[in-house]
């Protein structure tokens, strides 16, 4: 029951966010520090996940100097994508949700940290 009501609540967002404008250059610009402080703040790995189009991408953050990078690589992945009409941190802070328009229809993706998703071995 508990899938339905997500699958739902999902459902109503993406209603509500098809008549959403898109982002401005200047809004897009005021989230480069919610983005940034939250690869900073976080671990190594983080995946941009939009599940319903099954479509993900992964990020490996070496140092603090990458960052920089990883953020416009952020912007860049939506860009290449549709139109962003929404950035926010998730109420639980764990994540933050973005909506994108791509070819008239509003999808949601979420940039989380995903260290525990990544197994690595070194010699």
């Amino acid at each position: 029951m508990a899938d339905i009501q997500m699958g739902n609540v999902y459902e109503v967002n993406k209603q509500i966010m098809k008549d959403q404008p898109f982002l401005t250059r200047e809004q897009i610009e005021d989230k480069f520090d919610l983005i940034y402080d939250f690869f900073y703040n976080n671990k190594t790995y983080f995946m941009l996940l939009c599940n319903e189009r099954k479509d993900y991408t992964l990020f490996n953050i070496m140092s603090g100097s990458q960052i920089d990078y990883a953020v416009e690589d952020v912007f860049e992945c939506f860009e290449n994508r549709g139109f962003l009409q929404a950035i926010e941190l998730t109420e639980d802070k764990d994540a933050i949700e973005f909506w994108v328009k791509i070819n008239n229809e509003s999808y949601c993706y979420y940039l989380f940290p995903y260290d525990e998703g990544v197994l690595e071995y070194y010699e």
